[in-house]
């Protein structure tokens, strides 16, 4: 029974309607001040400081799209980076082919791993020279420069 009037107190409480401010509403009700279009307030001290504007990063190239206005769309169609001729191949052919792509001549790497097949497709190709590091860290190093 406790529950029952429990119940029924807080469904009675839910249907009243209330109101949600407690002072009169000419009271509640202030004058807004206008601020210029032109303006805008700041909100943080770090707002106020920059005055510079942001500059936008460059997206990569695969989402900077052409546009399909051209009369005919066919014509010098640029080849993408990433086609149908890579399906069917194994990892290590397409690592080969987008070497061969990039123009890149000297690999620098550390085998093992899941890397292998990878590095056995650089060890068959007569295009590329293979630089063994004596550990993984001086491969990024040489690689950068």
């Amino acid at each position: 029974m406790l529950r029952s009037r429990q119940a029924s107190k807080a469904l009675q409480a839910a249907t009243q309607t209330r109101s949600f401010t407690s002072t009169t509403s000419p009271a509640a009700v202030k004058a807004s001040r206008k601020i210029p279009s032109g303006q805008r307030s700041q909100a943080t001290a770090a707002a106020a400081t920059s005055s510079a504007p942001r500059v936008r990063a460059v997206p990569s190239p695969s989402f900077n799209t052409d546009s399909q206005s051209h009369v005919q769309p066919l014509a010098n169609r640029a080849k993408p980076d990433m086609d149908e001729s890579f399906i069917g191949k194994t990892g290590g052919e397409i690592f080969h082919e987008m070497m061969l792509r990039q123009n890149v001549k000297h690999i620098f790497g550390y085998p093992g791993g899941a890397i292998l097949p990878v590095f056995d497709a650089i060890y068959n190709s007569k295009h590329f020279d293979f630089i063994l590091p004596r550990h993984e860290q001086g491969a990024g190093h040489m690689a950068e420069g």
